[in-house]
């Protein structure tokens, strides 16, 4: 499955729930004025081959747990207010 919304000019943050959508592949929110933090409940998903949340307002940490995910391929988050490092992925 794929939440896909770039540039969809959406607001406000991702909620936690996301994390229980067993199957989600790609995760799509570029382009958006999405804040808060990055939930690290999307790991849950197990199956996350992208994350795409590039061009928000994001900040905090970025949780580590992405780079943990076996089946990520992908991950693009710049031009938000991260902290500290997004993690690279051996590909």
């Amino acid at each position: 499955e794929d939440f896909k919304c770039g540039g969809c000019r959406l607001e406000g943050s991702i909620p936690t729930s996301l994390g229980s959508l067993t199957g989600l592949q790609i995760f799509h929110l570029s382009v958006n004025r999405i804040n808060g933090t990055l939930p690290e409940e999307l790991c849950d998903t197990g199956t996350l081959t992208q994350l795409r949340v590039n061009s928000n307002l994001l900040g905090g940490t970025f949780p580590s747990c992405f780079a943990e995910l076996p089946s990520l391929i992908a991950i693009n988050a710049e031009n938000n207010g991260f902290v500290g490092e997004i993690p690279h992925l051996d590909q």
